[in-house]
């Protein structure tokens, strides 16, 4: 995103002067960001016998690591934004597709998995504790899954009466799922 806008930087007074009537009490994100205990803590949650990273660390060998050690991821992290560029390695993941059934080829048959580095899925996600209470209230109530609170089957049930109700009464109803992840 940054060198994407390296020359013309978005604005958020642009963007409010231009969409703000759209959006009630719209706050920009906050700018903080992770640091070493954050990243610490969030390290010490990883599971134990999930994948390794790309960059070959395993979970069990990142929870280890010492608070020091992420004092230093820190000092990675504010240059990268400095600087404004991330490690080329953040940059890139794996996607394997595991097959869902036995000997099966066809692309709607597979679950396509995103491996990234095992440093990256810690410091982002202290980012994203960081992030997650402005998210949550900027949400809005019709959207599900991906926060707290709005699990994706919750919209189910409200959409089985919505099609149970445009049967009774002869109505055309669209109900569309986006899988924005």
């Amino acid at each position: 995103v940054f060198n994407r806008h390296k020359d013309n930087p978005p604005s958020w007074a642009q963007f409010d002067h231009t969409y703000g009537k759209y959006f009630d009490n719209w706050t920009p994100a906050p700018t903080q960001t992770p640091q070493a205990y954050d990243m610490h803590k969030h390290a010490r949650k990883m599971r134990e016998h999930s994948s390794p990273g790309i960059d070959g660390w395993r979970p069990a060998e990142v929870r280890v690591l010492p608070r020091s050690a992420w004092q230093c991821r820190e000092k990675v992290i504010n240059l990268a934004i400095e600087l404004r560029t991330f490690p080329t390695v953040y940059r890139n993941g794996l996607n394997p597709a595991i097959p869902k059934k036995a000997d099966s080829d066809k692309p709607l048959d597979q679950r396509v998995l995103s491996i990234f580095p095992a440093l990256y899925r810690v410091e982002m996600g202290a980012w994203y504790r960081i992030l997650a209470p402005w998210f949550n209230s900027h949400l809005h109530p019709a959207m599900h899954g991906g926060a707290n609170g709005h699990e994706a089957l919750e919209v189910s049930w409200g959409a089985q009466a919505d099609f149970e109700d445009a049967l009774l009464r002869d109505v055309d109803l669209l109900f569309a799922a986006i899988d924005y992840y």
